[in-house]
């Protein structure tokens, strides 16, 4: 299985960050969030992560599964945000 490479860029108020997020092929189907493409999986991850970190704060290259070992509620918040 392969690997997407998504870039996000943030333009917060004081700095624009810019940050690679990898998603495995399998991730989605693994989370039992198969309907959901990984630049969206990636997209709800950010809005996420921005309501608890500063841009400045969030790795500049991650897994998306990296967000779960730091945010364990991560994956709850994604199914309740995947509409």
């Amino acid at each position: 299985m392969g690997t997407q490479e998504l870039r996000v860029t943030v333009d917060g108020e004081e700095v624009e960050t810019s940050h690679m997020v990898s998603v495995p092929e399998s991730f989605d189907h693994e989370w039992g969030l198969s309907e959901v493409d990984g630049e969206a999986l990636v997209n709800k991850s950010f809005e996420l992560l921005l309501e608890r970190e500063r841009p400045t704060s969030i790795l500049r290259e991650l897994r998306l599964s990296t967000i779960s070992e730091y945010f364990p509620p991560h994956l709850g918040g994604l199914r309740r945000r995947r509409s």
